[in-house]
């Protein structure tokens, strides 16, 4: 309806005494993490290495920031390996001949919910860069496909 419905904002930190969400918006909180939290790159490199052994389902706790709920179980579904092609598209040639899976993400805010509250679904490179995402919020859905991609270059380390 043209207006925001919520704003979240704050930060995550895992240090010696554990890991905790520190929220500054809606309101200030400290919410303490599991020790087996995953933050969302690390859950994306948890899925890869999972993809590179067979299919199956990965169910990790995940901390995204997207809520004040805390951590959520995300269950991921990994495909079989995609077929290689040439080039997926002309303007990505990163993506050519390397291997990719489609992955179904579902989550799950707590409880014994027996269907997540959102799903993701995308086509992921063993790279870490998905092709398309399609996300399903249960009241609406939105179809994200690449249209540009800009690669860094590899960063330039210097000796103090």
């Amino acid at each position: 309806g043209d207006r925001e419905a919520s704003r979240v904002e704050g930060y995550a930190r895992r240090g010696p005494g554990g890991s905790q969400a520190v929220f500054t918006q809606p309101e200030p909180k400290v919410m303490p993490l599991p020790a087996d939290v995953l933050f969302p790159t690390q859950h994306t490199r948890r899925v890869l290495a999972a993809a590179a052994a067979a299919p199956m389902i990965l169910p990790v706790q995940v901390f995204d920031g997207f809520t004040e709920n805390g951590a959520q179980l995300v269950n991921a579904a990994i495909s079989q390996i995609q077929p290689r092609v040439p080039a997926p598209k002309a303007a990505f040639p990163p993506f050519a001949g390397r291997p990719s899976w489609i992955i179904q993400l579902a989550f799950f805010g707590g409880g014994d919910a027996a269907e997540p509250e959102s799903e993701i679904g995308m086509r992921l490179y063993d790279n870490g860069i998905s092709e398309w995402l399609d996300m399903d919020f249960g009241d609406f859905r939105i179809r994200a496909d690449l249209v540009h991609l800009e690669l860094a270059g590899e960063p330039e380390c210097r000796k103090n």
